[in-house]
């Protein structure tokens, strides 16, 4: 059984990253929702990847239920769409990756990873952009846009496996062994 303190731990991870990405990444961005390293989008794939379809889905929609706490006072329907959107889009990655494939994602696989996290930016952009249509308030969305989303998203993934990699590399760096 997944530990509930990680779980919790990804969840809280994701307003995290949005505010790191945003901080660090300003400079790439394309308009308020898409920019072109969005390191939240590691976590959803890893949240699903680490803690499974269910639990991991879960964990990210926690998750954008505390980031959207964080930037508004009030929830609207809007923003509950928008969230689950997020969701979404890594359980589309990997449904296409299977039916692509057919054969299950490999985690140690760096081909694997490359290709589900290209599934995943684009079948997040994609859902975004038909919630987004669907929205009046968002105006008209570009296949410039879906682009960019999804370059965004893979870039993110990519950025937050190898930033993942070197902690795990280094991990003896940033976690000290207690001497009890």
């Amino acid at each position: 059984m997944i530990n509930f303190a990680f779980f919790l731990l990804s969840a809280l991870a994701y307003p995290f990253l949005h505010t790191v990405s945003s901080s660090f990444f300003y400079w790439a961005e394309i308009s308020p929702n898409i920019s072109l390293v969005y390191l939240p989008a590691f976590l959803r794939l890893f949240n699903l990847l680490v803690l499974g379809p269910v639990l991991g889905t879960i964990a990210t929609l926690l998750g954008g239920l505390f980031l959207q706490g964080w930037m508004s006072a009030h929830f609207i329907l809007a923003d509950y769409l928008h969230i689950a959107c997020s969701g979404v889009g890594p359980l589309i990655a990997v449904w296409l990756f299977h039916l692509f494939r057919k054969r299950a994602f490999n985690i140690s696989s760096p081909q694997d990873l490359i290709e589900v996290a290209i599934l995943c930016g684009v079948g997040n952009a994609l859902v975004h952009h038909l919630y987004w249509a669907i929205d009046k308030g968002h105006g008209p969305m570009s296949l410039f846009h879906i682009g960019f989303m999804a370059l965004g998203d893979w870039l993110g993934i990519i950025v937050g496996v190898v930033i993942f990699a070197f902690i795990l590399r280094f991990k003896h760096y940033f976690f000290k062994p207690s001497l009890e």
